[in-house]
């Protein structure tokens, strides 16, 4: 008897590149890895895939859509995939994150923000609003103060799990350099939030 009740995998940094092979057999290869570890467990689902930003290098369509295609080849039907902007999602020739949004709701039919209950637990999303700087503006603080609140109200002692592509200054390893603080005062009022980011490569 297994109780487990969620299993899914956090990433970020993917850095597709359309001439360069490595990082497309990376993720292949560690999707190909993590499968395998859930059908050797009670629990054998992958409930949810998120990608917290910089899944592509030059935010091109081609890359974008070269991760489209790892997507339906390696992602199984029952693992809901969330992806959102980070930095260099807007490195193209719009430096647009508004550009950049469009082109992630056209490949993968995905907003940039979004709140998902996923077996129960509420896991929320959150791009940067200007990508190259990686920070979040008032609209944004107020979306995440707000979904915060209606996952708190649904269950208040659950786990809820955000992600952003930067770090949260000062929390991981590479935050101090590569964090900011836009939202620390929004989570410290959530004690139950387990944060996902990425941006810095520094290691786990």
């Amino acid at each position: 008897m297994s109780n487990t009740v969620l299993r899914f995998i956090a990433a970020s940094d993917l850095h597709y590149t359309w001439d360069n092979r490595a990082s497309v057999d990376a993720f292949e290869d560690a999707l190909s890895q993590a499968y395998a570890y859930a059908q050797s467990q009670a629990y054998r689902r992958i409930d949810a895939l998120y990608v917290a930003g910089d899944f592509v290098t030059n935010g091109t369509e081609r890359e974008m859509r070269l991760l489209k295609r790892s997507l339906t080849a390696c992602v199984r039907p029952e693992t809901m995939v969330t992806l959102l902007l980070g930095s260099h999602e807007c490195e193209n020739e719009d430096e647009d994150e508004e550009k950049a949004a469009a082109r992630l709701k056209e490949i993968f039919g995905m907003d940039a923000d979004s709140h998902k209950v996923i077996n129960g637990y509420d896991f929320i999303a959150i791009s940067s609003v200007k990508c190259e700087f990686s920070f979040f503006d008032d609209a944004k603080r107020a979306w995440l103060r707000e979904r915060l609140a209606v996952a708190a109200a649904r269950h208040p002692y659950r786990a809820i799990f955000v992600f952003q592509h930067p770090h949260i200054r000062e929390t991981v390893c590479g935050s101090i350099r590569w964090g900011m603080s836009d939202l620390t005062d929004i989570l410290m009022d959530y004690p139950q939030v387990i944060n996902f980011s990425g941006h810095s490569h520094a290691p786990v």
